[in-house]
């Protein structure tokens, strides 16, 4: 099989769009989230008519869902700050997870595609055309797992703290620096 080599221009291409996609998934929740502080305001529960324990669960839960948007919004702005800091490590996959969406009925939330790799650390493959750069490999979540075997080295991106970002499969991509 022929490689498609890999720069540093197409990883930060792959993380730019990858971090991106993130930020408008987050600020998309944003009226959500308005809403149910809205609700938590204006609603049966309000604070002029609440007395007690419900009026502290109300504010707890608003701080909880405040802090748990404000994690999320954090994580992908700060890595697309550092980007061009990203660190390239190497491994394998043990285990390959199949995508699990969550059902109306069920409390099993939805699962992406996954790899699992021997260091146990997971690669969740975005919902994306990935590698858009790519002449060869151009391709969605689907076709990057069902083309992985057990066994398969990667090249596994991390920028900061954030780990397995982007994964590259070896048997596809040769890594070149300029």
């Amino acid at each position: 099989m022929q490689k498609e080599i890999l720069t540093k221009e197409n990883i930060i291409n792959d993380l730019k769009s990858i971090l991106i996609k993130e930020i408008i998934k987050s600020l998309s929740l944003l009226p959500l989230l308005i809403f149910a502080y809205l609700l938590f305001l204006f609603g049966p529960h309000s604070p002029t008519k609440t007395k007690g324990f419900m009026l502290l669960f109300c504010i707890m839960f608003c701080a909880f869902l405040t802090l748990i948007y404000i994690y999320d919004f954090v994580r992908a702005v700060v890595p697309l700050y550092k980007i061009k800091n990203f660190t390239i490590s190497s491994d394998f996959v043990t285990n390959k997870l199949e995508k699990r969406r969550s059902h109306p009925r069920s409390l099993i939330l939805p699962r992406p595609y996954t790899l699992v790799f021997s260091r146990k650390s997971k690669y969740r493959i975005p919902d994306i055309n990935n590698y858009k750069w790519s002449n060869m490999f151009e391709m969605p979540d689907k076709n990057v797992f069902h083309c992985t075997d057990i066994n398969d080295d990667f090249y596994l991106v991390s920028v900061g703290k954030r780990t397995n970002i982007v994964a590259y499969n070896k048997k596809m991509f040769e890594y070149r620096e300029n």
